[in-house]
């Protein structure tokens, strides 16, 4: 059979499978031949290992020329083909459909293929601990590698102790704080907090000689109050009366006259405002109170899951040397012990 027909073939199929309901999807083991059967159906999580993918990835969407052309410049990717509205990659083995489904997800583009699942033996059902025997086929996002294990969510049928149907299973996923480590490839510039008394608040980065660069401005247009009482004066540059809090016009920067008009309600703190400039160059001297960082870019990669290495950005509030070790938490999507997506 020609391949592109075989092609076209595991599109189908694909597209019948994901019509169909995951239920009854395998049978695991024989019902008990005991005249007492102690019959249930329960759900839990369990972690299988991904023993084997079929050698293609499908996605729904269609994959434009040039990210064709880059995922038939990759090592084992033997075939890109357009079939409706997707498009189906083959590769030589099966080894290589982790890395291209790696370059997919970086690009946005969700991709699946058949995977080969094998369970650890036994699994607790509502409760209950039940044995479980062999493994199942499962249409998947290859998150993670062959021979590594992915979190899974089961409902299943039990009957004396051993799982006799599988209904559903279907990867889960958890969001945990990951280390990643690595060590510091450049030095991009520098990030410079400004810090602005209330009444100072609408100067411009341009006011304290501040040229060039990447300029935010943080502006703290309210007056904390400890008022117990309502607060029924609303004085002309008031634009609103919250609960703790009097918000003013943005250009009033009158102190003394909001400490007159309302200081009897209650102590009045005044929060600061900020300037943060993000430049290449070394600000002169300001009359303000500055904060001031070091900008690098690190390649890191996880430490006790697996994800590719990535290139991130890292900040320093004292000089770093190139080629030195950091640590960055990352906010990750994760299932057993591989990494889905970062945030």
């Amino acid at each position: 059979m020609e391949q592109k027909t075989l092609l076209k073939i595991i599109v189908v199929a694909v597209a019948l499978f994901f019509m169909l309901e995951t239920v009854a999807m395998v049978v695991v083991g024989k019902t008990t031949e005991n005249k007492t059967v102690e019959a249930y159906e329960a759900s839990g999580t369990v972690e299988v290992m991904v023993l084997k993918y079929y050698p293609y990835l499908i996605t729904s969407d269609y994959i434009n020329q040039t990210a064709r052309n880059e995922l038939l410049a990759i090592d084992g990717v033997e075939r890109v083909e357009k079939e409706g509205e997707g498009t189906v990659i083959a590769v030589t083995e099966s080894k290589y459909v982790f890395p291209v489904y790696r370059l997919l997800k970086e690009r946005g583009i969700s991709a699946y293929t058949k995977a080969q699942l094998y369970f650890p033996g036994e699994v607790n059902l509502g409760g209950k601990t039940a044995h479980v025997q062999g493994g199942v086929t499962l249409m998947m996002e290859p998150f993670v590698d062959e021979k590594q294990r992915a979190t899974m969510l089961v409902r299943a049928g039990v009957e004396n102790g051993k799982v006799t149907k599988i209904f559903e299973l279907k990867p889960v996923a958890e969001k945990k704080n990951v280390l990643f480590k690595g060590t510091v490839e450049e030095a991009v510039g520098k990030r410079y907090d400004i810090i602005l008394p209330w009444e100072n608040r609408t100067l411009k980065a341009s006011d304290l000689g501040v040229e060039g660069g990447s300029v935010k401005y943080n502006t703290n247009n309210y007056v904390v109050i400890s008022s117990t009482a309502p607060i029924a004066e609303k004085k002309e540059y008031v634009v609103a009366i919250g609960e703790g809090a009097i918000i003013v016009k943005p250009d009033f920067t009158n102190k003394s006259a909001v400490l007159q008009d309302y200081s009897s309600y209650g102590d009045l703190a005044f929060p600061d405002s900020q300037i943060i400039v993000v430049t290449n160059e070394t600000l002169g001297d300001i009359s303000f109170s500055v904060k001031e960082y070091w900008l690098y870019s690190a390649r890191v990669s996880p430490e006790n899951f697996t994800y590719h290495e990535i290139v991130v950005g890292y900040e320093s509030a004292t000089p770093l040397e190139i080629g030195g070790e950091v640590s960055v938490l990352m906010n990750a999507t994760v299932s057993g012990s591989a990494i889905i997506s970062l945030e």
